[in-house]
C-alpha cells in the first residue's frame, strides 16, 4: 500500500493573481487549490494512501517527505526554484519524486535531478507509470505528445528511457473525480473545476493552444456537475473558478449543454457558488450567452484585451479584438466591455507592453482605456516569449531570443527577447502605466470601482452580502488599509457605496481589499526595481573607478621603478666623479619616488573609502523603502555587495603589495 505525498510548490514571487495581501485580511492562505494535482490524485489506485501538501498554505517538512514512498509534484514556470529545491530535498532523503505540470510540459530540460518526469496530458499515459512503479521498473520519463518532433526531443534528453504516447490529444470523458477531499477548504479563497481544454484563437504569445490544441475538448456536463456536488459536500461555498482558458471556445456546448444545467443545479442547491472564468471579449456579442451566464451565477470574467492598439493585436494574431470594419478598435472594445458589465458580470483584463511597432505613448493609451472601461483589475505586464509558442519560434528565427521566460507575466521588468523599441523606454512606459493604474492613493482605482458598481446588474442570488464573518473582514480591512496612503480614499469609497446603493457595499469591500493587494504588489515592484537599478548604476561607476585606480597605480609604479633604476645607474656611473653632488641628486630622486609611492597608496585607500561609502549609500536608500520592498531589495543588496567585492579584489591585492613597498 504505497504512501504518496503530493506537493504543490510555493509561489515565492508575489503575483497579481496570488492576492496574498488580500487573503491575509479575509484569513485565507491561498487563492485557489492545485486542481491539476488533485486530478492526478483521483487517477491513483484506491489502495494508495495519498496526502496533499500545498506549500502556499504551509511548508512541507522533511518528516512529511520521509513518511512517503513516492513524492509527486506539479508546478508552473514561476514555481521553478521551489520545485527544484523540493527535488533536491527528496534526493537528500532518498525519496523518489515524479514531477509534472506546465513547467515540465515545455521546460523539462531545465528541471534537474527528478527521478521521474511526466510530460503532457495524463489521461492516457499516466497509467503506464503506475503499472511500472508497482512492478519496480519505472522509467525516467512518461508522457503524451502529439508530434514526433517533440517525442524525439524527449527521447534524446532522457536517453531513450521513456514511455511515450504519440498521437491525438486525450478525450475528457473518462476521468475520475478530482480528490477535493484532500484539500483544506477553509484555507482557500476559491475552488476550481474544469469544463474544457484548448482555445481556437491561436494568439502568437500564448502557449495554451500549442499545448492543448485549437479544438476545445469538453467534459460531459454530468461529470462537471458531479465535481460541484463533491465540492459542496466538502462544505465549501463562495467563489468557484471554471479554469478553462477560453470558456466559450466551444460556445455551442456551453450554451446548449452546460449553462442550462448549471442554472438548474444552482437553483436547486440555493446558489452556493459564484462562478468566474476566462473568455474572449466576443462573448459580449451574444446576448443569449450573457443572459445564461448571468442566470447561472457568473459574476466575473477575465478577458485578454492585451492592448487597444490595433496593429499590435493583428501582429499577435488576435484579430477578433479589432474593429475590422471601421478600425476604431478601442471604441469597439469599450462598448463590448460595458455590455458584459451591464449583464451583471465584472470584466478583469490583461494588458501587454512590448509589441513590435507599438506607439511610444502606449502607456497613456492603455491607462486612458482602462479608466474609460471601468475595469478595476487590469493585469499589466511586459511581453514574454513563452516556450513552444509561435512568438518564441519567430523571435528565435530572427535571432532575438535572450533566454527562457521566468513565468511571471506581471510586475517583472526583464524581457527575454530583444525588443525593437528601446528596452529602457518600454520599461519606463510600463512603470508609468502601473503607477497610473494603481497610484499611491488609488484614486484612479476607486474611480473605476465606482463606475463598475454603477453599471453592474448582479443576479440577486450571487450578489455578495454582509454576514457576521464578512463584517469581521470589513473591520480588519479598515484597520489594515486606513493607515495606508490610500486609506482615506478607501473609506470615502465605502461611504459612497453605502449611501448610494447598500446592495453594492459588500462588493465594494471586496474590491477595496483586492485594491490593497494590487497597490502593495505594484508599489513594492516599482520600489524594488528602482533600488536594483540604482545598485546597477553605482556598480558601473565603481567598476570604472576601480579600473582607473588600478591602471593609474600600475602606470605610476612602472614609472617610479623606471626612474629609480635610471637614477641608480646614473649614480653608479658618476659616483667617483661627483660624489657630493650625486648623493644630493640621489636623495632628491629618492624623495620623489617616496612621494609618488605615497600618492599611489593614497589612491588605493581612497578607493577603499569609496567602496565603503557606496555600501552605506545603497543601504540608506533601502532603509527608506517600505517594509515589503526592503525585504526584496535586500536580496539585490547582498548581490551588489558580492559584485562590488569581486570588482575590488585587484585593488586589495595592490594594497597588500603596497604595504611591502616597491
Amino acid at each position: 500500500m504505497p504512501n504518496v505525498a503530493m506537493v504543490y510548490p510555493e509561489y515565492r514571487t508575489p503575483t497579481f493573481w496570488s492576492f496574498r495581501e488580500a487573503l491575509k485580511i479575509v484569513k485565507k492562505s491561498a487563492n485557489m487549490p492545485p486542481y491539476g494535482l488533485i486530478s492526478i490524485a483521483g487517477m491513483l489506485p484506491e489502495n494508495f494512501q495519498v496526502s496533499l501538501f500545498d506549500e502556499n498554505i504551509r511548508p512541507v517538512t522533511d518528516k512529511d517527505l520521509a513518511n512517503a514512498d513516492l513524492v509527486m509534484a506539479s508546478a508552473m514556470i514561476v514555481q521553478k526554484d521551489s520545485l527544484q529545491d523540493l527535488i533536491h530535498r527528496c534526493n537528500r532523503l532518498g525519496k523518489p519524486i515524479m514531477v509534472g505540470g506546465p513547467i515540465i510540459n515545455t521546460c523539462f530540460e531545465d528541471v534537474r535531478d527528478a527521478d521521474h518526469y511526466y510530460i503532457g496530458e495524463a489521461e492516457y499515459g499516466f497509467a503506464s507509470f503506475i503499472a511500472d512503479y508497482l512492478a519496480h521498473s519505472a522509467k525516467k520519463a512518461y508522457g503524451h505528445v502529439v508530434d514526433e518532433i517533440k517525442a524525439e526531443r524527449i527521447r534524446a534528453h532522457f536517453g531513450g528511457d521513456v514511455s511515450l504516447i504519440v498521437g491525438e490529444r486525450p478525450a475528457l470523458n473518462t476521468l475520475p473525480l478530482p480528490r477535493f477531499d484532500l484539500l483544506d477548504h477553509d484555507q482557500y479563497g476559491s475552488m476550481a473545476v474544469q469544463f474544457s481544454r484548448g482555445c481556437p484563437v491561436g494568439c502568437d504569445f500564448c502557449d495554451i493552444w500549442t499545448q492543448y490544441g485549437k479544438r476545445p475538448r469538453t467534459k460531459p456536463v454530468a461529470r462537471l456537475i458531479a465535481e460541484l456536488d463533491a465540492i459542496r459536500k466538502c462544505g465549501f461555498s463562495g467563489a468557484l473558478f471554471i479554469v478553462d482558458d477560453n470558456f466559450i471556445g466551444n460556445k455551442k456546448a456551453v450554451k446548449s449543454e452546460l449553462l442550462p444545467e448549471l442554472i438548474q443545479w444552482q437553483a436547486a442547491a440555493g446558489y452556493p457558488f459564484r462562478f468566474f472564468t476566462e473568455a474572449t471579449i466576443t462573448l459580449a456579442d451574444d446576448a443569449e450567452l450573457l443572459t445564461l451566464m448571468h442566470d447561472a451565477g457568473f459574476d466575473m470574467v477575465f478577458c485578454g484585451i492585451e492592448t487597444p492598439d490595433e496593429a499590435s493585436l493583428l501582429q499577435a494574431n488576435k484579430a477578433l479584438n479589432t474593429d475590422r470594419r471601421t478600425h476604431n478598435t478601442a471604441a469597439k472594445l469599450l462598448a463590448q466591455i460595458e455590455t458584459v458589465q451591464r449583464a451583471g458580470i465584472e470584466v478583469s483584463t490583461g494588458l501587454i507592453l512590448g509589441f513590435d511597432g507599438e506607439p511610444a505613448n502606449i502607456d497613456t493609451l492603455m491607462a486612458d482605456f482602462i479608466q474609460k472601461a471601468k475595469i478595476p483589475m487590469a493585469m499589466a505586464g511586459l511581453l514574454t516569449a513563452l516556450p513552444e509558442t509561435d512568438l518564441e519560434k519567430r523571435l528565435a528565427r530572427e535571432g532575438r531570443m535572450r533566454g527562457k521566460s521566468a513565468g511571471n507575466n506581471t510586475h517583472g521588468f526583464d524581457m527575454n527577447f530583444e525588443p525593437k523599441r528601446p528596452e529602457a523606454d518600454i520599461v519606463a512606459s510600463y512603470k508609468r502605466l502601473l503607477s497610473e493604474l494603481y497610484d499611491k492613493k488609488l484614486a484612479h482605482y476607486f474611480e473605476r470601482c465606482n463606475g463598475l458598481l454603477d453599471r453592474l446588474a448582479r443576479h440577486p442570488a450571487v450578489r455578495q452580502k454582509l454576514s457576521f464573518g464578512k463584517l469581521a473582514a470589513v473591520l480588519r480591512s479598515i484597520v489594515k488599509i486606513a493607515p495606508k496612503s490610500y486609506g482615506l480614499n478607501y473609506l470615502k469609497f465605502l461611504a459612497r457605496r453605502f449611501i448610494k446603493n447598500r446592495h453594492t457595499f459588500a462588493e465594494a469591500v471586496a474590491l477595496g481589499i483586492k485594491g490593497h493587494h494590487l497597490a502593495h504588489i505594484t508599489h513594492c515592484a516599482i520600489e524594488t526595481h528602482d533600488a536594483s537599478a540604482y545598485c546597477d548604476q553605482v556598480l558601473k561607476q565603481l567598476e570604472q573607478y576601480f579600473a582607473s585606480v588600478v591602471e593609474s597605480y600600475n602606470q605610476g609604479k612602472a614609472s617610479v621603478v623606471q626612474s629609480y633604476n635610471e637614477g641608480k645607474a646614473s649614480v653608479v656611473e658618476s659616483y667617483n666623479q661627483r660624489k657630493a653632488s650625486v648623493v644630493e641628486s640621489y636623495n632628491q630622486g629618492k624623495a620623489s619616488v617616496v612621494e609618488s609611492y605615497q600618492q599611489g597608496k593614497a589612491r588605493l585607500e581612497e578607493a577603499c573609502a569609496k567602496k565603503a561609502a557606496a555600501f552605506r549609500d545603497v543601504k540608506k536608500r533601502i532603509r527608506k523603502l517600505s517594509k515589503a520592498s526592503r525585504e526584496a531589495a535586500r536580496l539585490r543588496y547582498d548581490e551588489f555587495v558580492r559584485e562590488v567585492t569581486e570588482r575590488f579584489a585587484p585593488i586589495e591585492q595592490l594594497m597588500a603589495h603596497s604595504n611591502t613597498g616597491f
